[in-house]
């Protein structure tokens, strides 16, 4: 594997005195964010950086994960095989990476972002996994089971435009000067420090952070970071946030950031937007909620993808499990016709669709 040795950043999430019924204990897993390869790669991942890195403070709720950092000297190049990506990543607690290559393009940087999803690297909480949606139907002589999960993990995702006058502001995470106190506008005084290479998010207030990081020497100072033209939503990185909170059981949270991203999604990102709302779905249904809104939407994007055929289908049958007795013919009926309809999508035979069938046939006996 060709590893060129430049600066990496790797976000960590870390626990702030958080309810186990709301979060998983995983305390380790992580986005890996690599300066991007070509024209200003620095500058573009760390504004991408920063902006999960800010995101995934929110000061309305209590108890919020914070997030720390740390630095390892390996980057992937922006056509490195996402094969090579996760075997560099399989001896550390990463779960997520987002790398890529960029060129210069008008007054900015057109990025070419990759992204990486690796959902075996989350610890279960109580034996759930919370990337996983599963229906159980017993008979008398067998348990069977269906479930569905991120319909990818390997995305070649479409380009995004970056401004110079944002990236100019980003060259270097470690680099970015540190404040006395929070301004109303852009900084008057002089900084006193530079984050460094360990810091963390105490609070957001506008285009502000509130930080305790660490000098030359270790020793912990409190201050204000300014991150100017750093607002804005990005499909890709609410679409990331939203995947590391769904991977912390931090289901409403996921929901609210899948659902922005499903909302600026364009035209050109379909894929995208398609599971932004199926993952959305998902958290939905871990919150004991009706996800049918959400199933619909991705459908009407794109009728003939397995992938939100299986989620229809695994809907249907919670749904059937969950509603009173009397509609339960009617729920039937709505089940053996989307089995039906979308059969086709599936191969001759195959066992998960044949699963979905014989759970037809049980639960009308």
């Amino acid at each position: 594997m060709n590893v060129s040795l430049i600066r990496t950043v790797i976000l960590g999430l870390l626990f702030t005195a958080l309810p186990l019924s709301a979060f998983c204990e995983d305390e380790d897993m992580g986005i890996m964010v690599p300066s991007f390869e070509g024209e200003l790669g620095e500058n573009v991942g760390t504004v991408l950086w920063l902006k999960v890195w800010r995101s995934l403070r929110d000061p309305l709720r209590h108890g919020a994960p914070s997030a720390a950092m740390w630095f390892t000297d390996e980057v992937f190049r922006g056509d490195q095989s996402f094969e090579d990506v996760e075997n560099d990543v399989a001896r550390n607690a990463v779960a997520v990476v987002l790398w890529g290559n960029t060129i210069a393009f008008g007054d900015g940087v057109l990025a070419q972002p990759r992204l990486c999803i690796i959902p075996n690297k989350v610890r279960r909480n109580g034996g759930e996994n919370p990337v996983t949606w599963q229906v159980v139907v017993s008979t008398q002589l067998t348990t069977l089971r269906l479930e569905v999960t991120i319909p990818q993990t390997r995305y070649q995702l479409p380009p995004i435009m970056l401004d110079n006058s944002l990236l100019s502001h980003y060259p270097n995470v470690h680099l970015v000067p540190v404040y006395r106190r929070r301004y109303n506008g852009p900084p008057a005084g002089e900084p006193i420090g530079k984050l460094g290479s360990s810091f963390r998010n105490v609070q957001n207030d506008g285009d502000y952070s509130e930080v305790i990081y660490d000098d030359d020497a270790g020793n912990g100072h409190m201050g204000w970071v300014y991150f100017p033209e750093l607002k804005g939503d990005i499909p890709i990185v609410d679409y990331v946030i939203g995947i590391i909170r769904l991977l912390r059981c931090d289901y409403q949270a996921a929901i609210d950031m899948l659902s922005r991203s499903a909302a600026s999604a364009d035209n050109t990102s379909a894929p995208l937007k398609i599971d932004s709302l199926l993952m959305e779905a998902l958290a939905t249904a871990k919150l004991k909620r009706d996800p049918g809104v959400q199933l619909e939407l991705a459908e009407k994007l794109n009728p003939y993808l397995q992938s939100t055929a299986k989620f229809k289908i695994v809907y249907l049958i919670s749904k059937i499990q969950a509603g009173p007795t009397k509609n339960k013919q009617a729920s039937l009926s709505a089940l053996e016709s989307e089995i039906a309809a979308t059969s086709y999508i599936f191969p001759l035979g195959d066992p998960w669709l044949e699963t979905a069938k014989q759970m037809l046939y049980a639960m009308r006996q």
